[in-house]
């Protein structure tokens, strides 16, 4: 079969051709997806045979339906093929073409093909031939032990992430986004600098394997979940830099729950900052200690920091300035400055030992020390 003109397959049907198929130059080849995978509403064509690819290919999106993240279509089987489509239309954002040794598929999941370690942002380490981008799904499932880096200068931003238990994310600098439905890591997650930020309402981030974060930032935003259950202790080494956990946004969560330590061991110029507002919640209730200049602070009205078991704070501020901020365990806060927001009330009975502690508010704002 050879085709020179227009050859349309419309949503949910198949054309089958038992030998071969030639697309011409001249040739167009336009495709409709109206559904999801599963429900078959896309056209299709299997060829028995060799396919020899050329003109153009367009995608046209009917019943208002457009492709969600893992979403991945078949366009075209064949038993070999050569050449390909010079000009590629229509695809929405986050879906890529690619032509594979027996399918020519729609793709919105990108996975690592590198079979070892490698750095995120070199688009031949992907099978889509690119770097992975807003509105893809991306998986990394190495058959053996490798280590995925994005470094200083990168800022990936994808729908969501998957790995295996043989794979570790390192982020060294730079920042990685998800905005879109589940994340999982089941291997390690290795932070040493840059940003990890779930954004989104519904989107959630979490990670099972091995966790370490130091001197780097843990972002959930728009109502998006982040929970690394096997963080144990956070330290920021570097002068002169400030990092930020922080949850910001209604229904947004950053859920710390084996977190017990969390330090400034640079001699100066930064702090960590630990901030949620607007109906956002930071989740440390395993916390116990914290040193250093580390600002600790609920604001905006709704926002919650869960620090139950907070017993010692040496160095830093604390500010609560219309939150929801409870220290009922705090006994050590030597050298730390408490600040009150407006109405706010903060009632700090266990303190036990407050040298060179200090508390800063308006004439309105209310401080109860232990007398």
């Amino acid at each position: 079969m050879t085709s020179s003109g227009t050859l349309t397959l419309d949503a949910g049907s198949t054309l089958n051709v038992g030998g071969s198929v030639t697309f011409t130059s001249g040739s167009t080849l336009d495709e409709q997806v109206g559904g999801t995978p599963a429900s078959g509403l896309y056209g299709q064509a299997v060829i028995g045979g060799s396919a020899v690819l050329a003109g153009s290919f367009s995608l046209a999106l009917i019943n208002g339906f457009t492709p969600a993240a893992g979403q991945d279509y078949s366009v075209l089987k064949y038993a070999s093929a050569s050449g390909s489509f010079p000009a590629i239309s229509g695809l929405p954002s986050g879906m890529v073409a690619s032509q594979g040794g027996t399918a020519f598929a729609l793709d919105t999941t990108v996975t690592w093909i590198n079979p070892n370690s490698g750095n995120w942002d070199v688009a031949a380490n992907w099978s889509s031939g690119a770097v992975p981008s807003s509105g893809q799904y991306v998986v990394i499932n190495t058959a053996s032990a490798a280590t995925i880096t994005i470094q200083s200068g990168d800022s990936e931003l994808v729908s969501s992430l998957e790995t295996s238990a043989n794979d570790t994310l390192s982020i060294t600098g730079g920042s990685l986004t998800v905005t879109v439905g589940t994340s999982t890591l089941s291997g390690p997650l290795a932070m040493t600098g840059g940003s990890l930020v779930a954004n989104g309402s519904g989107a959630s981030f979490t990670v099972s394997g091995t966790t370490t974060v130091a001197t780097a930032n843990l972002y959930a935003e728009g109502g998006a979940m982040l929970s690394l259950p096997g963080l144990t202790s956070y330290t920021s080494t570097v002068n002169f830099v400030n990092t930020t956990l922080e949850a910001t946004g209604a229904g947004s969560q950053l859920l710390l729950s084996a977190l017990t330590s969390l330090a400034y061991t640079a001699n100066d110029g930064g702090q960590i900052q630990v901030t949620t507002s607007s109906g956002g919640d930071v989740e440390l209730p395993m916390l116990t200690q914290m040193s250093g200049p580390v600002l600790l602070s609920s604001s905006s009205g709704s926002g919650t920091i869960d620090v139950a078991k907070l017993n010692t704070f040496t160095g830093g501020t604390i500010s609560d300035s219309g939150g929801t901020l409870s220290l009922p365990m705090l006994a050590n806060a030597t050298s730390t400055t408490f600040e009150i927001g407006g109405g706010t009330v903060m009632t700090l009975t266990t303190v036990t030992q407050a040298n060179n502690a200090n508390s800063r508010s308006a004439a309105e704002r209310r401080s109860a020390f232990p007398t």
